[in-house]
């Protein structure tokens, strides 16, 4: 039909050879289609009218089939970006979310009951030592979501000699170590390099002297002192101490909550979306 709607008319002998079966089966459709086609004097086949309007009913069917398969590929295609989106948005909001959760500020500051003491200078002999204790109320903030707290003892020095340096937590040598470590010299002093503050963690206190959170600083002078032509030995160190203690470094987070908003708003988008989109499509 398709063929005699293009060529209108056809004889037997085209169409069986364009067809390519042989006469017994086309006489069986010939047949078969009864008024749709008609034959012409000439003996040529032809579609009826009433065969040109099935064809022109069958265009209009396959229009609408295609016409479905198009409108298909574009909901697909619908569905696909979608998704995408959907995908792009939960993974800034996590993003943003983890940025503005970790936007901190951080201040330090005296603790209130802490201590500042500036010594005196000292001259220790080589190898001699020098002890020095002192003691606070212990006030350890506790750490909540937005706040967080560290708890330092800072020692400055000023000295012409190495030192070893140890800071205990209790009585020396009966008491915790909490700092042990030699300092190559000099510092602030004889043209040498400035000793950078030391700011020494410190724990909950587990050693309590009547309700009071008591440190030794011990210093020892090793002797000796860095020169442009080596080592100098036997060097009496001239040093000098300046203590705080306990330093707060308090790091706030002030978007924290915001952060955890649009973690739960990526949840929602992540749960609720193909969810809603799925409905959508029916």
């Amino acid at each position: 039909m398709r063929m005699l709607s293009v060529d209108e008319e056809l004889s037997y002998t085209e169409i069986l050879n364009s067809l390519g079966i042989d006469s017994g089966h086309l006489n069986y459709h010939l047949d078969s289609l009864g008024e749709l086609v008609t034959k012409t004097e000439g003996g040529k086949y032809k579609l009826s009218p009433f065969g040109r309007a099935t064809v022109d009913l069958m265009g209009d069917i396959e229009e609408v089939k295609t016409r479905e398969i198009r409108v298909e590929s574009l909901r697909a295609t619908r569905d696909r970006l979608m998704l995408l989106l959907q995908m792009v948005a939960v993974c800034a909001l996590v993003i943003a979310s983890v940025t503005l959760a970790n936007v901190s500020y951080t201040s330090t500051y005296l603790s209130y009951g802490g201590t500042e003491v500036e010594l005196v200078e000292y001259l220790v002999q080589p190898n001699g030592t020098m002890h020095w204790s002192g003691g606070f109320t212990p006030e350890f903030l506790s750490d909540t979501l937005t706040t967080k707290y560290r708890f330092f003892y800072r020692i400055q020095i000023t000295s012409n000699a190495s030192l070893w340096v140890q800071l205990w937590e209790g009585l020396y040598p009966d008491g915790y170590l909490l700092y042990n470590a030699t300092l190559i010299g000099p510092f602030k002093g004889e043209g040498g390099p400035a000793m950078p503050d030391l700011l020494i963690p410190l724990r909950l206190p587990k050693i309590l002297y009547g309700g009071v959170a008591l440190y030794t600083v011990w210093v020892k002078n090793l002797g000796m002192w860095m020169a442009a032509d080596g080592n100098l030995p036997n060097y009496t160190a001239q040093f000098k101490l300046k203590l705080r203690y306990p330093i707060i470094e308090e790091t706030n987070y002030p978007y924290f909550y915001f952060g955890l908003v649009l973690v739960a708003l990526a949840v929602v988008i992540g749960v609720l979306g193909p969810i809603i989109f799925f409905r959508m499509g029916k």
